[in-house]
């Protein structure tokens, strides 16, 4: 430091609480799919909508257990977009 410079503040302990509280993340907790959602899921995988996934590629068939994990989920709804962009005419 220079002589002439004032010196930095530094942050007070409920600071550092609040930006520890701020970068804690909620656990992933998976719920059961609604037969509504499995069989949606399940058009999507067989029109390509999971094709780019890290996944699924290991497998040859849709797998429930995909969606246990967070990514997946993600992915799914991504995927869920993708196929609302290419069918418009569905949300009319």
């Amino acid at each position: 430091m220079y002589a002439n410079e004032p010196v930095p503040e530094r942050a007070t302990s409920t600071q550092n609480v609040v930006e520890k509280n701020q970068n804690k993340r909620e656990p992933f907790v998976a719920k059961e799919l609604s037969i509504d959602m499995v069989m949606f899921l399940k058009h999507l995988y067989q029109n390509g909508y999971f094709k780019d996934d890290k996944f699924s590629k290991f497998s040859t068939k849709f797998q429930l257990d995909w969606f246990n994990k967070q990514y997946a989920f993600g992915y799914a709804k991504f995927a869920a977009m993708k196929f609302a962009t290419d069918n418009p005419q569905i949300a009319e």
